[in-house]
């Protein structure tokens, strides 16, 4: 590829990162932004007929994600509890972010990585891809029928508060997704893997 395309393309990214990190910052105090968090995600992860970041990053690696997931058919207290004591919490400018993402054990493969189970709700688990996808999932072009029922058991799942505002799972779900995919970006283009 030549040299003028790959500055082009990882222009392209950082772009796309710097729009997700904006949104991913603002999620607590504009809710809406995680249709755009899907957006970039879509653009960076799962573009096709291929991603940006592996336009870039030839074989990205990205760490597992711990356990457990995002369980929304628990209560709403027991589900407070396994986000803030069952995973890292890492404060990112005065800002609390969830961190599920184990960056000591071995990375994934782009493929494997959105293959995992990030939330489940009412017994149907949705992977990364799912969550990311899912903002998409309309009835007319961009619907997928394989994700109408995991809508449906999201549509009955609880919703979080932080403060005035309430977030659903998907939202908090992508936050949590784009928070780490903008970090681990950064680290790939400094070249720390």
């Amino acid at each position: 590829m030549p040299k003028k395309e790959i500055t082009h393309l990882k222009q392209e990214l950082l772009d796309a990162v710097t729009i997700l990190r904006r949104d991913v910052d603002q999620i607590a105090s504009f809710p809406l932004g995680w249709q755009s968090i899907s957006v970039q995600l879509t653009k960076i992860l799962r573009e096709t007929p291929l991603p940006l970041l592996k336009k870039v990053v030839p074989s990205p690696l990205l760490h597992p994600l711990y356990s457990p997931v995002f369980k929304s058919q628990l209560p709403a207290d027991r589900l407070k509890w396994i986000l803030h004591y069952g995973w890292k919490i890492k404060s990112s400018q005065n800002k609390t972010v969830i961190d599920c993402f184990d960056q000591t054990a071995t990375p994934l493969d782009l493929a494997r990585w959105l293959d995992q189970v990030l939330l489940v709700a009412n017994e149907e688990e949705l992977s990364i891809e799912d969550v990311i996808k899912f903002p998409r999932n309309k009835e007319a072009a961009h619907s997928d029928p394989s994700l109408n029922r995991k809508v449906l058991a999201l549509r009955s799942g609880l919703v979080l508060k932080t403060g005035n505002i309430e977030i659903g799972p998907v939202p908090l779900a992508l936050a949590v997704v784009g928070a780490y995919v903008v970090d681990r970006i950064d680290e790939m283009l400094k070249g720390r893997s």
